[in-house]
């Protein structure tokens, strides 16, 4: 089976919901889908637990005022990166495992291909979730634009350089492609009649699978756990049955020793009676 790079894309427009992306991200609110005995297991890849900050910062550092911000502008995108559950997964592996030679693989690579089409000025924030079912990383970058223009600043948000319009995000999907092909990872069906999944909405209908998987797994663990109690209650009448057949055993013998005994009995007061009549 083909095992693909996933890669998915969602405009942020205001510091709220930067602070949303932060609670999800570094499990400061409740995340139903995530297991919170592997939260340690999550990486900080850039940035803090701030968002909010980190993205400040790099408009800071770019010259700009984030006060002064267009409003209803994007001030940030986020970006989710992962691949086929199969990809990460050893023969027997199930939901929440992963092969960490594999991971380790991944995760340079994909932290290569955001410094090679980002850059260090523009990746305000990333972390590696494997709390959950599949290995992903979710990065925020601030969509600084330099290129030269006639009118204006020489640096300015500017997503619609890189993700407006179908040709764009194809192109966003082309590179990230590119530079994990290497790991065996396929692009997914250029020219599918799907649409292109924005994080969030993306995130949701994971969120649904991860559930489903996580309710079959419970019922599965239920009944590996009900059937070794059957074996255990069996286990346990085989050893009473052979402990009553031992006992029966032990009866017989004990019968068949004293009918012996009786027999011997009968056969030698004959004799006696004769020998006392001389």
């Amino acid at each position: 089976m083909p095992e693909f790079a996933i890669h998915r894309m969602q405009k942020l427009k205001s510091l709220a919901v930067l602070r949303q992306v932060a609670e999800h991200n570094y499990r400061l609110v409740d995340t139903p889908n995530a297991d919170p005995e592997r939260q340690a297991n999550n990486q900080v890849l850039y940035g803090t637990t701030d968002v909010e900050a980190d993205v400040k910062s790099k408009i800071e550092a770019a010259g700009l005022d984030p006060a002064k911000l267009r409003k209803n502008g994007v001030i940030a995108v986020e970006l989710l990166y992962s691949a086929s559950p199969e990809y990460f997964r050893q023969d027997g592996q199930g939901y929440g495992e992963y092969d960490p030679v594999r991971l380790e693989e991944w995760k340079t690579a994909t932290l290569a291909h955001l410094q090679k089409r980002w850059g260090s000025e523009r990746i305000a924030n990333a972390v590696l979730h494997l709390d959950e079912a599949t290995p992903h990383i979710q990065a925020v970058v601030v969509p600084l634009d330099t290129t030269p223009r006639k009118k204006g600043s020489a640096i300015r948000l500017n997503a619609a350089r890189w993700f407006d319009g179908s040709p764009k995000l194809q192109q966003r999907q082309d590179e990230y492609h590119e530079d994990v092909a290497h790991l065996g990872l396929e692009r997914g069906v250029r020219g599918s009649k799907a649409k292109h999944q924005a994080v969030r909405r993306a995130y949701s209908e994971i969120a649904e699978d991860v559930a489903k998987a996580w309710e079959l797994r419970q019922q599965a663990e239920e009944d590996r756990a009900a059937a070794a109690r059957d074996r255990e209650i069996a286990a346990r009448d085989r050893e009473m049955a052979a402990k009553d057949r031992a006992e029966a055993q032990k009866t017989l013998t004990e019968a068949s020793e004293a009918q012996k005994r009786a027999d011997a009995r009968r056969l030698l007061r004959p004799l006696s009676g004769a020998q006392t009549g001389f």
